[in-house]
């Protein structure tokens, strides 16, 4: 029955609210099957629902055809209502404008329901992921509930259930713990030690494997699994490199897909957006060691005001040198939604957005990237999650270099929807993002670094890592983990970009 109720969702977003209503059936399944001693079906339980609307929308990606589709009456409806809501400064017609809106995401619903959907991609048995992982990758794939907490262990060579010490109750206590000492730029190493022992502790083969593939669950959709410190009080950054990914199914998906075409273009960067508003009103700096330092991100739709971000045409120039001449570079008046649109993003192999970002949770699709509006064209500057599912991406690598963008509603057993996630959807093999707010100090160095190791033919997953580890060399092995760890890669990490990096 509920695998009925999925076939038949109209969006990502419906999908993932489906499986979140009904997470607590896969998890007793999981359970049962736990019990009953069978890790194959326990495993094909829980791939039905992780990730479930990534895996079946990626399918579609996988097929789609290299123009952005055109918007429907609904679409355009929704921009002119976000036009008229970032303008507007009277309450009353704010509260009109924002249930307008609803009515139309409402009405746009409907339209994608009476289009084909997607058909249901098969989710990967627990032989072929073994057969799919390298023989130096473990996935873990987490279960949190009430009831206990598992982790199912997978190597190339071997498969186990591990039953965690804690539940549901404790480990959301500990992550929120770590994540409001990490944030408040806190001492964090007793929290760091007691999440690594609950975690990584009691599974063996994680000291034999170097990569280490993420399936998070509830609360640790939101953990830095690297800034995790182990009996020897190290960081889980230096020996693994870490990963994450919504399912097995999605990542064997975004491994094995057959693109149709190659990306011919190395590079499209988008930075240093000319934002116009009030920059007292805007991100608040988070670092008062650090007066002049700027986080990038607005937490509210209604009413935001963007500060200009100045350190990002440096970030976005100094990439366009290591791609090389073809590059094509979106700054200034040039970074708007309308000419990000207007690329032929299908042609790109890298993606990199440095910008300001809009958090939604109760309506996870209104988040966006926010770029430059162009009034002559019709767009609010807003590129929202319910767009960037719909472009023609085929890229090997999407960058996020704002704030949250790893981050979102927690939809049960299904995930995270986040912006992320919406960049998968459209096409992207891998992503990286951001768990919090990213400034301008150390994350120029950071990314700078990133690049540079993926210039020398390292796989992402290991130059992500390496740029992390060149950072604390930087800046000092005792740099708070607020200032790294919160970028994160998620999808294929054992890939590298081809070889267009000069």
């Amino acid at each position: 029955m509920l695998d009925g109720l999925l076939v038949n969702s109209a969006s990502p977003s419906a999908k993932r609210s489906i499986v979140a209503a009904m997470s607590d059936i896969y998890v007793r399944q999981f359970a049962l099957a736990v019990r009953m001693g069978n890790r194959s079906k326990a495993f094909a339980i829980l791939e039905r629902a992780r990730g479930r609307s990534t895996a079946d929308f990626l399918r579609t990606s996988a097929h789609r055809a290299t123009e952005a589709p055109n918007e429907t009456p609904a679409d355009r409806e929704i921009t002119n209502l976000q036009l008229r809501l970032l303008h507007s400064t009277s309450i009353t017609e704010r509260k009109q404008i924002l249930a307008d809106l609803f009515d139309t995401e409402q009405k746009r619903n409907l339209e994608l329901g009476a289009q084909t959907r997607p058909s249901p991609t098969h989710r990967i048995r627990l032989s072929e992921l073994r057969r799919l992982l390298r023989s130096d990758e473990l996935l873990l794939e987490y279960v949190v509930s009430d009831a206990g907490s598992y982790c199912l262990a997978v190597s190339r060579s071997h498969s186990a259930v591990i039953r965690l010490t804690k539940g549901r109750r404790a480990l959301e206590g500990a992550v929120r713990s770590y994540l409001t000492a990490v944030q408040g730029k806190k001492e964090v190493a007793a929290e760091a030690r007691q999440l690594y022992s609950i975690l990584f502790q009691t599974i063996p083969e994680i000291r034999s494997k170097l990569r280490l593939i993420v399936v998070p669950d509830g609360p640790l959709n939101l953990l830095p699994f690297d800034s995790l410190r182990d009996q020897d009080d190290r960081y889980a950054l230096y020996s693994h490199i870490i990963s994450y990914a919504p399912s097995a199914t999605v990542l064997c998906a975004l491994r094995t897909a057959h693109r149709k075409r190659r990306a011919l273009l190395p590079f499209l960067g988008v930075g240093d957006v000319a934002y116009t508003s009030n920059l007292e009103l805007t991100a608040q700096n988070t670092n008062p060691s650090h007066p002049t330092e700027i986080a990038r991100g607005v937490y509210d739709l209604a009413g935001a005001h963007f500060a200009e971000l100045p350190g990002t045409r440096q970030e976005i120039m100094e990439l366009g040198r290591i791609f090389g001449s073809k590059s094509i570079l979106l700054m200034g008046s040039g970074a708007s939604e309308a000419a990000f649109k207007a690329q032929k993003l299908s042609q790109f192999r890298v993606i990199h957005l440095a910008v300001h970002s809009v958090a939604a949770p109760k309506y996870p699709e209104r988040s966006a990237l926010v770029l430059g509006s162009d009034p002559q064209n019709r767009e609010d500057g807003l590129l929202q999650a319910r767009e960037i599912t719909a472009l023609p991406l085929n890229a090997e690598l999407v960058t996020l270099s704002a704030c949250d963008t790893g981050t979102g509603k927690l939809e049960g057993e299904e995930g995270t929807d986040s912006l992320e996630r919406s960049f998968l959807i459209a096409g992207a093999r891998t992503v990286v993002a951001t768990l919090w707010g990213a400034n301008d100090i150390f994350t120029p160095a950071l990314i700078k670094a990133f690049y540079m190791h993926l210039s020398n033919h390292e796989d992402k997953g290991a130059a992500l890592r390496n740029a992390k580890l060149d950072v604390l060399r930087q800046f000092g092995q005792g740099l708070h983990p607020f200032y790294w760890a919160g970028f994160m890669m998620d999808g294929d990490s054992a890939s590298r970009v081809s070889s267009s990096i000069q």
